[in-house]
Parts: structure tokens; sequence; C-alpha cells
């Protein structure tokens, strides 16, 4: 999908010809005998019915996608992960695993066909949570992720950019990580957060849920949102925690990157999307 095309006039520096210009896909915009104003408002509604229409058109789909599903056209199954989540190895370099469980309330809410909440440990001390989410079909609500759960916890953003860290993992040789921090009564957390819909990565997750339902609606072979997540406390400097996390990261996501459906296929084309906040 494309953004829509819409134009602002650029007004003339001469007042004598009181002319504007601007491109568009169909034509530029000439106003030579009308007012500043009047071209100004008749722009206006022509961005308006630009940005009407690409809603417009999000809205069909989303109707077409929600009656296919009820009617069972067009619907894949849910994708089944290659490997249980579980299977993920409990020891990775002196880190050592253990699994936590979720409250039943936490588990209905997240919806996920799959997850997996994981503490490692270091003999140091040293601690980070691991939490992965799997959506084998497209669900009716978006997946969402930290910049949504803690907030909602009282935890206030300090910092939200994307980082990208190498990686092992045959289909993603660099992964793009939202990079996080956030901080509430003196505590402070620091996040490193990654999706992935249909074996591509994702940093908008708006973005990803469209095209993950238009994956499903067409029949494309399925649609599925792969969560990973992975934190620790801030005891010192910021650039420490994230050191380790990343460290981290790199670490595991070769183990992880295995659990995904398409694991063992070919990597996909790059996907050039805007950086987008969730």
């Amino acid at each position: 999908m494309t953004a829509c095309p819409t134009t602002v006039p650029r007004w003339s520096s001469s007042p004598s010809l009181r002319r504007c210009s601007g491109s568009s896909t169909t034509s530029s915009l000439i106003c030579s005998s009308r007012s500043p104003y009047r071209a100004h408002r008749e722009a206006e509604v022509s961005i308006r019915r630009s940005t009407y229409f690409c809603a417009g058109l999000l809205g069909v789909v989303a109707i077409g996608y929600h009656a296919a599903r009820l009617s069972g056209v067009g619907v894949t199954p849910p994708i089944p992960l290659a490997l249980p989540l579980d299977q993920l190895p409990r020891e990775f370099n002196g880190w050592t695993g253990k699994d936590i469980e979720f409250a039943d309330n936490v588990v209905r809410v997240a919806a996920a066909d799959a997850y997996l909440r994981r503490d490692y440990r270091r003999s140091n001390g040293e601690a980070i949570a691991l939490y992965i989410a799997f959506y084998g079909s497209v669900k009716d609500h978006i997946p969402h992720g930290p910049t949504v759960c803690y907030p909602c916890q009282g935890w206030s953003e300090e910092l939200n950019e994307m980082v990208s860290v190498p990686s092992e993992a045959k289909r993603f040789p660099e992964l793009k990580l939202r990079k996080l921090v956030y901080s509430k009564a003196g505590a402070r957390m620091a996040v490193l957060y990654w999706y992935a819909a249909n074996g591509r990565q994702q940093l908008d997750t708006t973005w990803q849920k469209f095209t993950a339902a238009l994956h499903d609606l067409i029949g494309g072979g399925g649609a599925y949102v792969f969560q990973l997540m992975v934190s620790a406390p801030v005891a010192g400097r910021d650039a420490d925690a994230f050191a380790r996390l990343e460290e981290f990261a790199r670490l595991v996501f070769p183990a992880v990157a295995k659990h995904l459906p398409d694991s063992a296929a070919d990597p996909p084309p790059a996907l050039d999307r805007p950086e987008a906040q969730e």
C-alpha cells in the first residue's frame, strides 16, 4: 500500500501573477485567477478527501477480512511453530533460565497461541527477562508491545529509538530492535523488543497487523506474528544495561529464530518501511 498523494500549494513570490503551483499524481495546480485563501481552502478539501479515501479503503479491507473470517472463505488455518517455545535452550554461555508462569488473566488478555516467559541469570547475579509471544493467525486485536504495556502500568518512557544489532541467524543477519527505557518510583528498566510478521521484521505494529490480515485474507499461505522482548533493570549506566541486553539478544536469537514457522525458508527481501512508533 502506498501513501495517498496529497499536495500543499507553494505560493508564487510574484504578487502580480498571484499564482501557485504544486504537483500531484494527475496534474499541476495553477490558481492565477483565484485568491490565495480560496485556493488554500480547495487544497484542504482535496487533502481531506484523499484522507477519507484512504480511511475508507482500510475500512473496506477490514470489513472484507472479518466477513471472510466469519464465512471461512479465503482464511487459512493457524500456522504452527517450527518448534515448541519450551524447547528453547535454558543454558546460553553462562546464562541459566527459569520458566515463569503468567497469571490466568494475563494469559487471557495476551491471547497468544503460544508464549514463553523465562528469567535468565548469570553466576554474578545479573538477570535478564525474556518474553516471546506467538500468534499463529491474525487476531481481532493488535498484539502490542512494551510501549503500551509499561505506560499502562504507570511507567514513564524516557527513551524510544531503533537500534540495529548483528545476528548469526540465517534469515536475519541484522536485527531491527526497539530500544526503550522506562522509569517508575525510582526504578528504571531497559528493554529491547523485536517483531516479525510472516517472516519480515516490522517496526510498526499497525502496519504489521494490516499486512498480516491481507496475507490471511487472500489465502497467501497464512499469517503469523512473532514477538520477542528482553529486559533488565538499570542499576548503573543505561549503556551498561543495553550492552548486556544486546549481547544476550545476539546470543539467543539464532536459537529463537529456529522456532519461526518459516525458519527453513530463504531470507525475505528487504522491506523498506519508515520508522514508526507504536
